[in-house]
């Protein structure tokens, strides 16, 4: 099994004057409230102000309190394949128990939630992103797969470089990758579960609780047990409904969102922070442009300027869907190619420099051959790729594709991809990424 690995997911690599707009993970909690969730619970623990919000954290706190039931905090929204990523703080001297329901249905007339939970038990954190079944007829380990009843999991069966980190200023960071009948789970950047879920999730069971494969996210509150825990930064990607045309924005959210550079880090080669002006400017329309306001042929017949800079998120990204689009201006500026348009995407970065390592989804133009090359993928091939019999082009192995040499190099692009040089009409690319698992 492919390890995953901890990235930076996109960078802008600025060598021409062009423009582009960005659409992925959408905000499940909003910092102020408890607006798009709803508690979940007994009518005699209704009362009972388990769950509140406090310096743009949700909180559960239970403390001097081991009067209740189960409490959960369910999702207003259902999803069905994603990866889900937040952080959580705890204490070392809370024994209580919580954890993350996904793919749930609290039944009413029962007061249960039925679905999979990825475990958070501060006192074992080797108990951590493991995963229990609560669905009703199941209620047993899943991840390891143990006898109902059993809670004995076996310290072999689990990554023991999960760890957890405790105390006021400590956050640890969940991440669940869901996909089909598999869950994946991450915590602090380490697996922690890794279940094929066939036969499993889909099953009668399930199927009668229309749970396991798609349904709420839930956060929970164990029954009787005094606890004190937050979370924060909750995000989700859907995955499940991916646009069928190009046109489409279904189960997309905005990326940049069109007035500032909040979330992201600029870099130049000059390090001159009066510099990033003429480098980044962001039009009243929303639109992002790069060297557009610096003189045509600025930085032409060199291949190192001052103005050679990146733009990089600030979070890390794995699984994702990215749509954005992009045209040319008329200007040749900031060329290391000065026959070439020239710009780039990169992923899954491993260092941060003016030129990153990593992957590079190559935004590029050719006028003197009106030649595309957007598309186009640069950088260390790193894992198993499959390609054309000619090994010139990337193809899913459902297609014919063959394994590839692991290796460093270019993959071109489709040649006969549509695409607009310096016509003024905006290009539009899509690009997936999904983990250690073939797009």
């Amino acid at each position: 099994m492919m390890s995953r690995i901890r990235i930076i997911f996109i960078v802008l690599w600025c060598f021409s004057n062009f423009t582009f707009a960005l659409e992925p993970y959408q905000s499940l909690f909003n910092g102020k409230d408890l607006s798009g969730w709803t508690v979940k619970c007994r009518p005699e623990d209704s009362a009972k102000s388990f769950w509140s919000v406090q310096d743009e954290a949700i909180i559960c706190d239970s403390l001097g309190n081991k009067d209740h039931d189960y409490v959960w905090l369910v999702s207003d929204e259902e999803f069905s394949d994603f990866t889900l990523r937040l952080k959580f703080q705890i204490q070392k001297d809370h024994k209580g128990n919580s954890g993350v329901q996904i793919r749930s249905r609290y039944d009413d007339p029962s007061y249960w939630m039925n679905g999979p939970q990825v475990d958070i038990h501060p006192p074992n954190a080797m108990r951590a992103g493991l995963i229990y079944d609560e669905t009703k007829g199941v209620q047993r380990w899943i991840y390891p797969s143990l006898e109902p009843g059993d809670h004995k999991i076996p310290r072999s069966a689990t990554n023991p470089a999960v760890r957890l980190n405790y105390g006021i200023e400590a956050w640890n960071e969940l991440v669940i990758e869901a996909s089909g009948p598999n869950i994946k789970t991450f915590v602090n950047g380490e697996l922690a579960s890794d279940f094929q879920g066939e036969d499993i999730l889909n099953d009668v069971a399930h199927k009668a609780r229309n749970v396991g494969m798609s349904g709420h996210i839930a956060l929970q509150l164990h029954a009787k047990d005094e606890l004190n825990i937050r979370f924060k930064d909750i995000e989700i990607l859907p995955l499940a409904s991916r646009p069928t045309d190009q046109a489409g924005t279904k189960d997309f959210v905005p990326f940049f969102n069109g007035k500032n550079f909040d979330g992201f880090d600029l870099h130049l080669r000059s390090k001159n922070a009066e510099e990033f002006p003429k480098v980044f400017t962001i039009a009243d329309d929303g639109v992002l442009h790069i060297f557009r306001d610096l003189p045509a042929d600025y930085g032409n017949k060199t291949n190192v300027n001052s103005t050679h800079g990146i733009m990089v998120t600030q979070r890390d990204y794995s699984r994702y869907h990215l749509k954005f689009d992009y045209k040319w201006g008329p200007k040749l500026v900031n060329n290391h190619h000065e026959w070439q348009y020239d710009a780039g995407m990169f992923y899954h970065i491993t260092k941060i420099k003016v030129f990153p390592d990593g992957l590079q989804y190559q935004v590029r133009y050719d006028h003197t051959k009106n030649m595309n090359h957007s598309g186009d993928i640069l950088g260390p091939i790193t894992r198993q790729a499959y390609t054309s019999q000619d090994g010139k082009f990337f193809v899913s192995p459902s297609n014919g594709g063959i394994p590839a040499p692991l290796q460093k190099g270019i993959f071109a692009a489709c040649p006969k991809a549509t695409f607009h040089g310096l016509d003024d009409q905006w290009n539009h690319c899509e690009l997936i990424v999904m983990g250690d698992e073939y797009a």
